[in-house]
């Protein structure tokens, strides 16, 4: 930093900075306790004392942003990435308790005109339980955002993996109830208000000895018209149809659905309702207990080698190992259904012909839950489509096996298996085999699926075609012989001479150009819905 002062938003005159510093000046006033990362060219860049916090956490090297004359220069610190390495930067800065939000450009720069702002918002904002990107969160693992309510003397507790969409509730009326669950879950984020964060932050960090990054958000906690809210987000007409024990569940489930909206910016497709449970539903471990035993994770390292898990885990797909866990986590302990778990295992076991056939065709099977987890917040690539697809074609197979068995929780599982074999025929119908990996670069839907797409890449790839066409056909409409048809950054102008102005149609846009002493003139092309600019 040049100057002797650092320059934070603190300190700094508004009045020196220019309009896209104002503007993150603003955004920083909005998030005070987040990082703001704003887009700029093919650069994501942080500013102020923001971006000494990046440059600090992450190595980066930190620059400055020089406003104002020589008398009066400001240096703004500033520290920048890659845009395409976002995540990777972003998943070192939650690590360390960080939430990112990300301003980007909603608008092609090229389209603004010199001396005018790219228009930018804030399209989300990334926690460590948000990031759903594929390579950035553990296959094996779920990964938990949990929410802590309290309602006179009860804890209404909530955890979700927007991952894959599940959501599990519960309740408690002690603090140790309410550690046992975090035990069970090992949330990587916990949201709560200031109240709850005085009760849990020391237990957390000494009696769980957990790392879990705590977000306090006082006013997602103020609820207002609950029902309608909650009816809303899972599309149902009553409440009713959501199950829970107490209604401080309720007010926890509210909670972390404000707080998804509130990090991804747009309105979420949550799909399947929430699953209530009661602690003694399972076989209840006290927080020690459980680390004892090993169940999923060692004492030394907290990794899965030496665990239960990693004795049990044969699982040919990761969503069957993501649920292996949640089986070990959380032991039945009803008769029934553990004789009709143990009746479903012993017979695929003496059926082992149907069992390696069914295990044969998992192993073809993407980890379809997160996929669909991307798709629903609108942060997947067009390759997700390709792996579902390929994905669906094995789901007929494995119900065809499925339906030779006859044991009550198989013949279950069957009648509830979806094949989506209209999914399968859409998707084969229209994705191409080799996509490219950004859908804004084009090229993800076949050719011969949609004519109008097939035209706009046509006239994409053909344009002096399409252009030498219209100025054939203006010519001919207006008689004007020298009329001229040009294309220049995607503006199309139709150039006529000035002895050919009382020619020009009514329908023109005449525009006086004393640049090239010509007459420029636009036509609306209102018959063919086509717009022109001079």
């Amino acid at each position: 930093i040049l100057s002797s002062e650092v320059i934070t938003t603190k300190n700094v005159d508004i009045n020196m900075l220019s309009p896209m510093m104002k503007e993150i000046y603003d955004y920083m006033q909005q998030y005070p306790d987040d990082i703001v990362l704003t887009r700029v060219g093919d650069f994501f860049e942080a500013y102020f004392e923001d971006a000494i916090e990046v440059s600090r956490l992450t190595g980066i090297t930190l620059t400055a942003k020089t406003l104002g004359k020589k008398e009066e220069r400001l240096n703004i610190p500033m520290a920048g990435v890659p845009h395409r390495t976002l995540n990777d930067y972003a998943s070192r800065l939650v690590d360390y308790n960080k939430r990112i939000v990300v301003v980007e450009q909603l608008e092609d720069p090229k389209s603004v005109k010199a001396g005018q702002l790219v228009k930018r918002g804030v399209v989300r904002i990334i926690t460590s339980s948000t990031v759903v990107e594929d390579g950035f969160i553990d296959d094996h693992l779920n990964n938990y955002l949990c929410v802590i309510c309290k309602i006179g003397h009860d804890y209404g507790i909530c955890f979700s993996d927007i991952s894959t969409g599940e959501i599990f509730m519960t309740s408690t009326d002690s603090v140790d109830g309410v550690l046992n669950e975090l035990s069970r879950y090992k949330p990587s984020e916990l949201l709560v208000n200031n109240e709850c964060f005085l009760l849990f932050n020391e237990s957390i960090t000494r009696k769980l000895k957990l790392h879990i990054n705590i977000t306090i958000k006082d006013s997602l906690f103020k609820v207002t018209d609950i029902f309608s809210k909650i009816e809303s987000a899972f599309k149902i007409d009553s409440i009713d149809k959501i199950q829970f024990n107490h209604v401080s569940e309720l007010h926890s489930l509210y909670v972390l659905l404000s707080y998804v909206e509130y990090t991804q910016c747009i309105s979420v497709d949550y799909g399947s309702l929430p699953v209530s449970y009661t602690t003694d539903s399972f076989m209840s471990f006290d927080m020690d207990t459980r680390r004892n035993l090993e169940l999923c994770e060692n004492i030394i390292d907290r990794k899965k080698q030496g665990t239960l898990l990693s004795v049990l885990d044969k699982t040919g797909t990761v969503m069957g190992s993501r649920l292996l866990r949640q089986w070990i986590e959380k032991p039945l302990i009803s008769k029934s259904k553990i004789e009709s778990r143990l009746g479903a295992v012993e017979e695929l076991l003496n059926n082992l012909e149907i069992c390696e056939n069914i295990r044969g065709n998992l192993e073809f099977i993407y980890d379809i839950s997160r996929i669909m987890g991307r798709l629903k917040l609108n942060k997947s690539v067009p390759r997700d489509l390709i792996c579902l697809r390929e994905s669906l074609k094995k789901l007929p197979e494995v119900k065809s096996e499925l339906s030779k068995l006859t044991s009550p929780l198989l013949i279950e599982l069957y009648n509830e298996f979806n094949t989506f074999e209209d999914l399968c025929f859409l998707l084969e119908q229209s994705i191409c085999d080799e996509p490219v990996s950004d859908i804004r670069e084009g090229l993800v839907i076949k050719s011969g699926y949609n004519k109008e797409l097939d035209k706009a890449r046509d006239m994409l790839s053909n344009s002096n075609k399409y252009l030498m066409e219209l100025e054939e056909r203006e010519k001919e409409s207006t008689g004007i012989k020298n009329l001229k048809v040009t294309n220049v950054g995607g503006v199309c102008t139709i150039e006529i001479t000035k002895s050919n102005l009382n020619k020009v149609p009514s329908n023109y846009i005449v525009e006086k150009s004393m640049k090239t002493r010509k007459h420029k003139a636009v036509n609306l092309f209102r018959d063919s819905k086509m717009a022109a600019r001079g």
